[in-house]
């Protein structure tokens, strides 16, 4: 082998180092984005399951309507359109969705998030329900 080989060589090295660099800085700038970008996911698909939970405030009067009041047999059909939010950004049971390349990666990680915050906030809008009919009880005591 002579000097032009081992110039090759050592070339080639070089510029397989310097590949790695490039390729190491743009994947870095690609991580910083996913954080961010995973935060409006999630908040953007809580947004639409909460928005799908206001129809369920009528279940109790719908129940308390009901001829003969037997415990339910099967979901209530809110729980479907609660979640069909997700249901279509992860294409699930469709062809196509804008998050259909996320589904293996983050389908489950996303999901158990977006159903604590929709159930975190439906426990706080109970919590001020509460409270604020125990203020107006409080308040109606005061005027009698």
């Amino acid at each position: 082998m002579g000097p032009e080989v081992d110039f090759l060589y050592n070339a080639s090295l070089n510029i397989n180092d310097t590949l790695q660099e490039v390729l190491k800085q743009v994947l870095s700038k690609l991580i910083t984005i996913i954080q961010p970008a995973s935060a409006q996911i999630i908040s953007i698909l809580t947004k639409r399951c909460c928005e799908a939970l206001l129809p369920v405030r009528s279940i109790p009067s719908q129940f308390r309507a009901m001829s003969s009041k037997r415990l339910p047999t099967e979901p209530s059909h809110f729980v479907q359109t609660i979640f069909r939010a997700i249901k279509a950004f992860f294409a699930i049971s469709a062809s196509d969705g804008p998050g259909r390349t996320l589904k293996d990666a983050h389908l489950r990680g996303y999901s158990q998030e977006i159903f604590d915050n929709v159930a975190q906030r439906q426990r706080l809008a109970h919590s001020i329900e509460h409270m604020s009919l125990v203020l107006n009880n409080c308040i109606g005591i005061f005027y009698i």
